[in-house]
């Protein structure tokens, strides 16, 4: 269910830990959470686990969320091991 403006955006997902999210930051977590619950899941779980896998792979930095310097460096070893 990804969105085109923060303003469609539901206030309660705008923020995670105080922190701002960006609205490409909103989408990856509402697409993931789609293929979750794609799979069965209940809607509710789905979310869970879509926010729970993005805070772990960022970080707050400030009042943001910015990726996590050793989730980058997972994703630029796929990206190698693919080459």
């Amino acid at each position: 269910m990804p969105w085109s403006s923060m303003s469609e955006v539901p206030k309660r997902l705008r923020k995670a830990h105080g922190a701002r999210l960006t609205l490409g930051q909103i989408n990856k977590i509402a697409r993931q959470a789609d293929a979750i619950e794609r799979t069965g899941v209940p809607k509710s779980r789905a979310w869970a686990i879509a926010r729970g896998k993005f805070k772990k792979s960022h970080q707050v930095s400030g009042k943001k969320w910015t990726v996590a310097a050793e989730a980058f460096d997972e994703e630029k070893q796929t990206e190698l091991d693919f080459l």
